[in-house]
């Protein structure tokens, strides 16, 4: 099986034109794959040099609709529908798309590429990356958990760079967002009304920890007006790590049942 790969890099000073790379054994494949995970600048690949840097979207499929032997015969394949038809062929064209098998975080995740290299937090993320991964593995037929799992990676981009306003404001956004998982209308309603099974007290111990101090934070980060003096927050005045993590463990734990 051979398996091709199309991805976009943000660049503003140019078109964003989708990159192709066909032809992959499952070897180069992985390859690609760690340097994705890795955030490395490059990919070699058939006597290409492949620029990564500040990619934002990929897509994998296999070629499981043809029977290729080599990436030339995928190359061939190209040139002579494209110029039969005028119309760029799709890599769906050749088979399915595996991307969510082998892309499981973003560019860079596991390097923490977007790590200052002075004054970073002791910790590297606020959100463990196994939470994160748990959701990213449920399946559930009632709710969309994508805008979940971006808030969850972006608060770990904002802390492993000291941007402590924008923790505090993406964790209040993630307090606004999850309480029709407990079928609330509302986090007070969360806080003071939802009962875990087996773990009620405790639960709700921490979710009203979650809910009135980090909304006092958010409030004053996002509605404070200027003043002649400012006191900037830091890693623990907005560290509620331990409670945000209780919270996702129950989304997770109601939304697999």
């Amino acid at each position: 099986m051979l398996y091709n790969v199309i991805y976009e890099v943000l660049n503003i000073n140019v078109d964003n034109k989708p990159i192709k790379i066909t032809g992959l054994k499952l070897n180069k494949l992985e390859e690609f794959v760690k340097a994705y995970e890795n955030g490395n600048e490059t990919f070699f690949f058939s006597g290409v040099t492949y620029g990564l840097s500040r990619l934002n979207k990929v897509k994998i499929y296999d070629t499981s609709k043809h029977n290729f032997n080599s990436k030339d015969e995928i190359d061939d394949y190209y040139r002579k529908v494209d110029k039969m038809w005028g119309i760029p062929t799709h890599l769906s064209q050749f088979g399915i798309d595996i991307t969510e098998e082998y892309i499981k975080g973003v560019f860079g995740y596991k390097n923490n590429l977007f790590k200052v290299s002075t004054g970073a937090c002791g910790n590297s993320v606020y959100i463990n990356q196994s939470r994160i991964n748990e959701l990213r593995n449920i399946e559930n037929s009632n709710f969309d958990l994508k805008k979940l799992i971006r808030l969850c990676e972006e608060i770990n981009i904002s802390y492993q760079n000291n941007c402590y306003y924008s923790v505090g404001i993406l964790v209040r956004a993630i307090i606004d967002h999850i309480p029709p998982v407990f079928s609330c209308a509302n986090f007070d309603a969360v806080a003071n009304n939802y009962k875990s099974d087996g773990n009620s007290r405790s639960f709700t111990n921490s979710m009203k920890q979650l809910n009135s101090p980090m909304r006092f934070i958010s409030d004053a980060s996002i509605h404070s007006q200027i003043r002649k003096s400012e006191s900037l927050p830091n890693e623990t005045q907005i560290d509620c790590k331990k409670e945000l993590d209780v919270l996702l463990a129950e989304v997770i734990r109601v939304l697999r049942t």
